[in-house]
C-alpha cells in the first residue's frame, strides 16, 4: 500500500520538524550558557559526554526532552535522598 501525502503537506511537516530542531539547539545553547556560569571545567568536562549523547538521543528522535528530564530528575533524588 503506498501512503502518498500533498507536497505542500510534506514541506509543512518538514518546517515543522526544522523549526522543533532549531528550538531544541536553542534550548541546548541556553543551558549551556547557564552551566558554563554555575560550574567549573571540570565538572562541565565530566559530563560533556553524557550531556551531547543525551542531547543527540532527542534530536535523532529516540526520546523526547521531557523523558530525559525525568530521566535526570529521578537520579537527582536517588543521589540526593531527603
Amino acid at each position: 500500500m503506498e501512503f502518498l501525502l500533498d507536497p505542500g503537506i510534506w514541506v509543512g511537516l518538514l518546517t515543522l520538524i526544522v523549526l522543533e530542531i532549531v528550538r531544541l539547539k536553542e534550548a541546548f545553547r541556553s543551558a549551556k550558557g547557564i552551566v558554563d556560569h554555575e560550574f567549573s571545567q571540570e565538572v562541565i568536562d565530566a559530563c560533556r559526554e553524557a550531556d551531547e549523547a543525551r542531547q543527540q538521543r532527542i534530536l535523532n528522535g529516540e526520546t523526547t526532552f521531557e523523558e530525559e528530564d525525568a530521566a535526570l530528575m529521578a537520579e537527582w533524588r536517588r543521589l540526593n535522598p531527603k
